[in-house]
């Protein structure tokens, strides 16, 4: 249950690979999808149910059509903003339901707040309190979940993100835009650190590019790419966007170029940084 394809989000695209990656790796899983919608989209086979995310009726709709699936499991992609309600309070509907129903639910935290506001912080309790097991991608997320009381440490198993089998093997050259080969090329043998995706102001993006002022005094090879474009979710609050995907490379200490629009403002904010501007196509 989440986001699902064609929603140009990470946690559907994140879904997507998951449920691929199930199949892979077992003959005897059916796996079906139960897609959280906001925009009337269409969705393949695979989506049993639809939930308007702001119908709380839809998410018990939802347990029904499960129950009635004979499904086994249900596995919950929380991520904030996704769900409606107080602080995605609209969840607990379903989950409700699937407890009353004998259902499981494991629940995956893709966010983990390490100063959740009282409502965060109630509501993933009550949705932790009930679930099965509850994953985090990392060791920290798990400690932090841990501090700020949203669940106990013996229902919380660090489950590592993972990536997609295509990211796994280096791409034939021959396929890439001329502008990337010619990035890769010059960052060839060097260290490089990458963030990659639909960008906005909560990636975190500018925390690295400082962190990275201090990092190239001892290791001033370090490179450091973004590449991707606006989150959807940006251009829909009306963030200006040149609808474009951006690639820039930090190295060095030459001083920041022009910020662009795809890249989140603060990046360009520290005069201490250095960045080399590739080509936006």
């Amino acid at each position: 249950m989440s986001t699902y394809v064609p929603r140009q989000c990470g946690l559907a695209t994140y879904t997507a690979d998951l449920r691929e990656a199930l199949g892979v790796a077992t003959d005897d899983l059916e796996t079906v999808v139960v897609a959280i919608d906001r925009d009337g989209l269409t969705y393949g086979d695979e989506v049993v149910a639809t939930i308007n995310q702001d119908r709380i009726e839809d998410y018990s709709a939802a347990a029904r059509v499960l129950r009635e699936a004979d499904v086994e499991v249900v596995l919950i992609q929380h991520e904030y903003g996704i769900f409606g309600g107080p602080d995605g309070s609209h969840l607990l509907e379903l989950t409700r339901a699937l407890n009353a129903c004998g259902i499981p639910y494991l629940l995956t935290l893709h966010t983990v707040l390490p100063t959740p506001s009282p409502g965060q912080a109630a509501t993933l309790r009550a949705l932790c309190a009930r679930a099965a097991r509850v994953t985090v991608f990392t060791e920290t997320a798990r400690r932090v979940a841990i501090r700020t009381g949203v669940a106990a440490g013996h229902q919380l198993v660090v489950v590592p993100h993972g990536a997609p089998d295509a990211m796994r093997r280096p791409p034939e050259p021959s396929t890439l835009r001329t502008d990337l080969r010619e990035l890769l090329e010059r960052v060839r043998g060097k260290p490089t650190l990458t963030t990659f995706g639909l960008l906005g102001p909560g990636k975190g993006i500018d925390i690295a590019i400082d962190a990275l002022a201090e990092v190239v005094q001892k290791h001033p090879d370090v490179q450091y790419i973004v590449a991707g474009t606006t989150h959807p979710e940006i251009k829909r609050q009306g963030a200006r966007s040149t609808g474009r995907a951006c690639m820039r490379r930090w190295s060095g200490w030459a001083w920041p170029a022009a910020s662009t629009s795809s890249t989140p403002s603060s990046a360009s904010t520290s005069s201490r940084r250095s960045c080399t501007r590739a080509r936006c196509s």
